[in-house]
Protein backbone atom coordinates (compact mmCIF):
# COMPACT_ATOMS: atom_id res chain seq x y z
CA UNK A 1 0.00 0.00 0.00
CA UNK A 2 1.10 3.71 -1.11
CA UNK A 3 4.22 2.24 -2.82
CA UNK A 4 4.30 5.25 -4.96
CA UNK A 5 4.79 7.31 -2.34
CA UNK A 6 8.57 7.82 -1.42
CA UNK A 7 9.90 7.74 1.83
CA UNK A 8 8.27 8.22 5.18
CA UNK A 9 7.67 4.34 6.30
CA UNK A 10 6.89 4.45 9.01
CA UNK A 11 3.92 6.76 8.83
CA UNK A 12 3.01 4.39 5.34
CA UNK A 13 2.82 1.80 8.02
CA UNK A 14 0.61 3.41 10.43
CA UNK A 15 -2.05 4.86 8.40
CA UNK A 16 -2.39 0.99 6.06
CA UNK A 17 -2.44 -0.50 9.59
CA UNK A 18 -5.49 1.42 10.55
CA UNK A 19 -6.86 0.98 6.85
CA UNK A 20 -6.36 -2.38 6.76
CA UNK A 21 -8.20 -2.83 10.63
CA UNK A 22 -10.81 -0.49 10.05
CA UNK A 23 -9.74 1.62 12.97
CA UNK A 24 -8.87 4.76 10.69
CA UNK A 25 -9.33 8.03 12.57
CA UNK A 26 -12.42 10.16 11.78
CA UNK A 27 -10.39 13.33 10.85
CA UNK A 28 -6.73 13.46 10.34
CA UNK A 29 -4.26 16.39 8.93
CA UNK A 30 -0.98 16.11 6.87
CA UNK A 31 1.64 18.67 7.59
CA UNK A 32 4.57 18.92 5.44
CA UNK A 33 6.63 21.62 3.57
CA UNK A 34 5.70 22.53 -0.12
CA UNK A 35 7.02 19.89 -2.25
CA UNK A 36 6.59 17.20 0.08
CA UNK A 37 3.57 15.51 -1.48
CA UNK A 38 1.33 16.19 1.41
CA UNK A 39 -1.90 16.72 -1.23
CA UNK A 40 -0.95 13.81 -2.80
CA UNK A 41 -0.72 11.53 -0.12
CA UNK A 42 -4.28 12.58 1.01
CA UNK A 43 -5.76 11.54 -2.09
CA UNK A 44 -3.87 8.39 -2.05
CA UNK A 45 -5.57 8.10 1.68
CA UNK A 46 -8.68 8.89 0.27
CA UNK A 47 -8.40 6.21 -2.90
CA UNK A 48 -7.55 3.36 0.03
CA UNK A 49 -10.39 4.20 2.24
CA UNK A 50 -12.80 4.61 -0.35
CA UNK A 51 -11.56 1.40 -2.71
CA UNK A 52 -10.96 2.87 -5.13
CA UNK A 53 -9.45 1.45 -8.01
CA UNK A 54 -10.08 3.49 -11.12
CA UNK A 55 -8.47 6.52 -10.14
CA UNK A 56 -11.61 8.84 -9.72
CA UNK A 57 -9.88 10.25 -6.30
CA UNK A 58 -6.61 11.32 -8.37
CA UNK A 59 -8.76 12.35 -11.73
CA UNK A 60 -11.36 14.64 -8.88
CA UNK A 61 -14.35 12.75 -10.05
CA UNK A 62 -15.41 10.49 -7.39
CA UNK A 63 -18.21 11.19 -6.58
CA UNK A 64 -18.12 9.98 -2.77
CA UNK A 65 -14.44 12.63 -2.84
CA UNK A 66 -14.96 16.18 -2.26
CA UNK A 67 -11.67 18.53 -2.28
CA UNK A 68 -12.02 21.98 -0.77
CA UNK A 69 -9.17 24.58 -0.80
CA UNK A 70 -9.22 28.43 -0.41
CA UNK A 71 -9.75 30.68 -3.42
CA UNK A 72 -9.20 34.48 -4.46
CA UNK A 73 -6.52 36.82 -3.63
CA UNK A 74 -6.39 35.81 0.31
CA UNK A 75 -6.49 32.09 -0.34
CA UNK A 76 -8.89 31.77 2.56
CA UNK A 77 -11.21 28.76 2.50
CA UNK A 78 -15.06 30.04 2.33
CA UNK A 79 -17.92 29.19 4.80
CA UNK A 80 -19.83 28.83 1.65
CA UNK A 81 -17.44 26.29 0.22
CA UNK A 82 -16.98 24.76 3.68
CA UNK A 83 -21.25 24.23 3.66
CA UNK A 84 -21.71 23.26 0.19
CA UNK A 85 -18.99 20.64 0.48
CA UNK A 86 -20.78 19.42 3.86
CA UNK A 87 -24.23 19.31 2.39
CA UNK A 88 -22.54 16.73 0.10
CA UNK A 89 -20.86 14.64 2.68
CA UNK A 90 -24.26 14.36 4.53
CA UNK A 91 -25.63 12.85 1.63
CA UNK A 92 -25.47 9.02 1.13
CA UNK A 93 -22.43 7.91 -0.34
CA UNK A 94 -22.76 6.71 -4.38
CA UNK A 95 -20.34 3.59 -4.79
CA UNK A 96 -18.36 2.84 -1.56
CA UNK A 97 -20.46 1.53 0.96
CA UNK A 98 -21.52 4.62 3.27
CA UNK A 99 -18.06 6.10 3.08
CA UNK A 100 -17.37 9.93 1.64
CA UNK A 101 -13.85 11.87 2.50
CA UNK A 102 -13.90 15.81 2.85
CA UNK A 103 -10.40 16.56 1.55
CA UNK A 104 -9.29 20.34 3.17
CA UNK A 105 -6.38 21.78 1.30
CA UNK A 106 -4.38 23.74 2.77
CA UNK A 107 -6.28 24.31 5.83
CA UNK A 108 -4.74 26.61 7.53
CA UNK A 109 -6.58 29.00 5.46
CA UNK A 110 -9.62 28.61 7.11
CA UNK A 111 -11.24 31.29 8.31
CA UNK A 112 -13.23 31.61 11.61
CA UNK A 113 -16.65 31.23 10.16
CA UNK A 114 -15.76 27.92 7.89
CA UNK A 115 -13.66 26.96 10.90
CA UNK A 116 -17.13 26.96 12.97
CA UNK A 117 -19.08 25.64 9.77
CA UNK A 118 -16.66 22.44 10.10
CA UNK A 119 -16.55 22.08 13.44
CA UNK A 120 -20.19 21.45 13.58
CA UNK A 121 -19.81 18.21 11.23
CA UNK A 122 -16.26 17.26 12.55
CA UNK A 123 -18.10 16.90 16.48
CA UNK A 124 -20.83 14.48 14.96
CA UNK A 125 -19.53 12.94 11.67
CA UNK A 126 -22.17 11.18 9.73
CA UNK A 127 -21.62 7.15 10.05
CA UNK A 128 -18.37 6.51 7.09
CA UNK A 129 -17.42 10.00 6.79
CA UNK A 130 -13.60 11.36 7.12
CA UNK A 131 -11.56 14.46 7.28
CA UNK A 132 -8.18 15.04 5.82
CA UNK A 133 -6.64 18.17 6.84
CA UNK A 134 -3.40 18.73 3.99
CA UNK A 135 -1.42 22.45 6.30
CA UNK A 136 2.24 23.18 6.22
CA UNK A 137 2.76 23.40 9.58
CA UNK A 138 0.03 22.32 12.23
CA UNK A 139 0.90 25.47 14.54
CA UNK A 140 -1.36 26.85 11.58
CA UNK A 141 -4.07 25.27 12.33
CA UNK A 142 -7.20 26.80 13.96
CA UNK A 143 -6.66 25.21 17.93
CA UNK A 144 -10.34 24.50 17.92
CA UNK A 145 -9.98 22.44 14.42
CA UNK A 146 -6.14 21.36 15.47
CA UNK A 147 -7.57 19.58 18.66
CA UNK A 148 -10.40 17.56 16.76
CA UNK A 149 -7.59 15.88 14.39
CA UNK A 150 -4.74 13.10 14.50
CA UNK A 151 -1.88 15.02 13.30
CA UNK A 152 0.81 13.49 11.10
CA UNK A 153 3.89 15.06 9.88
CA UNK A 154 5.32 13.96 5.92
CA UNK A 155 8.63 14.60 5.95
CA UNK A 156 11.29 15.03 2.82
CA UNK A 157 12.84 12.54 1.22
CA UNK A 158 16.92 11.67 1.60
CA UNK A 159 18.66 13.78 -1.16
CA UNK A 160 19.85 10.67 -2.71
CA UNK A 161 16.65 9.03 -3.09
CA UNK A 162 15.01 12.61 -4.17
CA UNK A 163 17.66 12.84 -6.47
CA UNK A 164 17.33 9.02 -8.01
CA UNK A 165 13.35 9.14 -8.23
CA UNK A 166 13.59 12.65 -10.16
CA UNK A 167 16.34 11.81 -12.53
CA UNK A 168 13.52 8.65 -12.47
CA UNK A 169 10.51 10.96 -13.88
CA UNK A 170 12.77 13.35 -15.61
CA UNK A 171 15.18 10.69 -17.53
CA UNK A 172 16.74 13.72 -19.38
CA UNK A 173 17.76 15.31 -16.10
CA UNK A 174 21.71 15.31 -15.44
CA UNK A 175 22.35 13.26 -12.19
CA UNK A 176 24.76 16.04 -10.77
CA UNK A 177 22.26 18.49 -11.77
CA UNK A 178 19.60 16.61 -9.85
CA UNK A 179 21.49 15.87 -6.70
CA UNK A 180 22.36 20.07 -6.49
CA UNK A 181 18.71 20.71 -6.91
CA UNK A 182 17.79 17.68 -4.24
CA UNK A 183 20.68 19.50 -1.77
CA UNK A 184 18.76 23.25 -2.60
CA UNK A 185 15.48 21.75 -2.14
CA UNK A 186 16.14 20.09 1.02
CA UNK A 187 14.63 16.56 -0.46
CA UNK A 188 11.42 17.77 -1.43
CA UNK A 189 10.75 16.22 -4.82
CA UNK A 190 8.12 18.55 -5.83
CA UNK A 191 10.02 21.22 -5.82
CA UNK A 192 13.21 19.33 -8.07
CA UNK A 193 10.66 18.60 -10.51
CA UNK A 194 9.09 21.64 -10.89
CA UNK A 195 12.63 23.56 -11.05
CA UNK A 196 13.95 20.62 -13.44
CA UNK A 197 11.05 21.26 -15.79
CA UNK A 198 9.91 24.53 -15.99
CA UNK A 199 12.16 26.75 -17.43
CA UNK A 200 11.12 29.87 -15.83
CA UNK A 201 11.76 28.54 -12.38
CA UNK A 202 14.90 27.00 -13.35
CA UNK A 203 15.59 30.34 -13.86
CA UNK A 204 15.09 31.49 -10.71
CA UNK A 205 16.77 28.75 -9.09
CA UNK A 206 19.78 29.40 -10.45
CA UNK A 207 19.71 33.11 -9.83
CA UNK A 208 19.38 32.23 -6.35
CA UNK A 209 21.98 30.31 -6.47
CA UNK A 210 24.22 33.18 -7.68
CA UNK A 211 22.58 35.13 -5.08
CA UNK A 212 23.80 33.16 -1.89
CA UNK A 213 27.67 32.69 -3.72
CA UNK A 214 27.47 36.44 -4.06
CA UNK A 215 26.37 36.71 -0.38
CA UNK A 216 28.42 34.30 1.49
CA UNK A 217 31.43 36.60 -1.00
CA UNK A 218 29.82 39.61 0.66
CA UNK A 219 29.81 40.61 -3.28
CA UNK A 220 26.97 43.26 -3.19
CA UNK A 221 27.62 44.11 -6.83
CA UNK A 222 27.38 40.73 -7.29
CA UNK A 223 24.23 40.30 -5.45
CA UNK A 224 22.60 43.26 -7.02
CA UNK A 225 23.97 42.09 -10.74
CA UNK A 226 21.91 38.57 -9.71
CA UNK A 227 18.48 40.45 -8.46
CA UNK A 228 19.06 42.30 -11.59
CA UNK A 229 17.87 39.78 -13.93
CA UNK A 230 14.47 39.20 -11.98
CA UNK A 231 11.69 40.06 -14.30
CA UNK A 232 8.71 41.07 -12.07
CA UNK A 233 8.08 41.10 -7.93
CA UNK A 234 6.70 37.79 -8.13
CA UNK A 235 9.85 36.64 -9.99
CA UNK A 236 12.04 38.46 -7.13
CA UNK A 237 9.75 36.75 -4.46
CA UNK A 238 10.39 33.47 -5.87
CA UNK A 239 13.73 34.25 -5.92
CA UNK A 240 13.80 34.88 -2.06
CA UNK A 241 12.06 31.32 -1.67
CA UNK A 242 14.53 29.50 -2.84
CA UNK A 243 17.25 31.31 -1.58
CA UNK A 244 16.09 31.39 2.28
CA UNK A 245 15.89 27.11 0.95
CA UNK A 246 19.45 27.17 0.09
CA UNK A 247 21.13 29.06 2.91
CA UNK A 248 19.39 26.76 5.67
CA UNK A 249 20.98 23.92 4.09
CA UNK A 250 23.82 25.58 3.95
CA UNK A 251 23.97 26.10 7.49
CA UNK A 252 23.14 22.16 8.50
CA UNK A 253 25.89 21.21 5.89
CA UNK A 254 28.57 24.07 7.64
CA UNK A 255 27.24 24.91 11.10
CA UNK A 256 30.58 26.91 11.79
CA UNK A 257 29.15 29.47 9.43
CA UNK A 258 26.12 29.84 11.42
CA UNK A 259 26.39 33.53 11.97
CA UNK A 260 27.06 34.63 9.00
CA UNK A 261 24.37 32.09 7.48
CA UNK A 262 21.98 33.71 10.00
CA UNK A 263 22.52 37.50 9.09
CA UNK A 264 22.27 36.68 5.81
CA UNK A 265 18.70 34.16 6.53
CA UNK A 266 17.57 37.59 8.41
CA UNK A 267 18.50 39.99 5.48
CA UNK A 268 16.97 37.77 2.54
CA UNK A 269 13.89 37.38 4.94
CA UNK A 270 13.25 40.79 5.27
CA UNK A 271 13.74 41.57 1.58
CA UNK A 272 10.86 38.94 1.10
CA UNK A 273 9.05 40.58 3.47
CA UNK A 274 9.53 43.55 2.19
CA UNK A 275 9.03 42.29 -1.30
CA UNK A 276 5.93 40.55 -0.61
CA UNK A 277 4.28 43.72 0.49
CA UNK A 278 4.85 45.84 -2.33
CA UNK A 279 7.49 47.89 -1.71
CA UNK A 280 9.56 48.87 -4.48
CA UNK A 281 11.19 45.64 -5.25
CA UNK A 282 14.79 47.33 -6.77
CA UNK A 283 14.72 49.21 -3.63
CA UNK A 284 14.55 46.02 -1.36
CA UNK A 285 17.38 44.45 -3.76
CA UNK A 286 19.85 47.11 -3.01
CA UNK A 287 18.74 47.07 0.95
CA UNK A 288 19.13 43.83 1.29
CA UNK A 289 23.07 43.67 -1.21
CA UNK A 290 24.15 46.47 1.17
CA UNK A 291 22.89 45.31 4.26
CA UNK A 292 24.51 42.10 3.26
CA UNK A 293 28.26 43.50 2.30
CA UNK A 294 28.38 46.35 4.69
CA UNK A 295 28.14 43.42 7.71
Amino acid sequence: MFEEFLGNEELKKEISARLESDSFPHAVSFSGDEGTGCDFFARLVSAEYLNDCNGLVMRNVHPDFVSVQGSGSSGQVSVSDVRDALYEMNKAAVMTDGRRVLHIREAENLNAYSANALLKMMEEPPEGVIFILTVRRQDDLMPTIRSRVVEYRIRPLETELCAGEAVRRLPELDREKAESLSELFGGRLGLVLRAAGDRKYSFCVQTAEKLIEAAYDKNRYGMMAALAAAENRDQLSLIFRIALSGIARKVKKDPGNADLSGHIYECVSDALEQTDAFVNAKTAAAVLAARIAER
